[in-house]
């Protein structure tokens, strides 16, 4: 019997996607780097940038949208990873920890793969969330409540 065990020599430093939003606080400014699969949480201080967090993911990080839901204080953040799977993660101000309140799968039986790779994107008004996964179609999601998502294929 034979085992695979995979292991990078070091983090990554290049950095695929950014994002500026109030994550941890209605008056910070928060800093939110996705380098490959580790996504990297700063806060602005007076003395410059400092490391909040740091979150693994499992798969690449190809999309990453902040938004604020109707009625809340703070940013959410909307994460597409290559595997075709996205989740929401949000801050939880009492225990200083983030929080997954979503993670969904987009994937369709059918289809061939954007060729300009996938994308996410979502409208200024934070109404919805539109995922390029294949080629000729585009998947919009819009977000009911805080914690769910909803599904309409065009």
């Amino acid at each position: 019997m034979s085992h695979l065990y995979v292991v990078n020599s070091h983090k990554s430093t290049a950095v695929h996607h950014s994002a500026k939003c109030s994550f941890t606080g209605p008056n910070d400014k928060n800093l939110i780097l996705a380098k490959c699969n580790i996504l990297e949480f700063h806060i602005l201080r007076e003395d410059g940038l400092q490391l909040l967090h740091t979150v693994p993911v499992f798969g690449r990080v190809v999309g990453l949208e902040p938004f604020r839901s109707a009625g809340a204080e703070i940013d959410s953040l909307f994460v597409l990873t290559d595997r075709k799977k996205f989740f929401v993660l949000a801050f939880d101000t009492s225990t200083e920890k983030i929080v997954t309140r979503t993670v969904g799968n987009a994937k369709e039986r059918k289809g061939r793969d954007a060729e300009m790779g996938q994308r996410a994107f979502m409208d200024p008004d934070h109404r919805i969330v539109g995922l390029q996964l294949y080629d000729s179609s585009v998947k919009v999601f819009t977000p009911r409540k805080f914690d769910s998502f909803t599904c309409l294929i065009f």
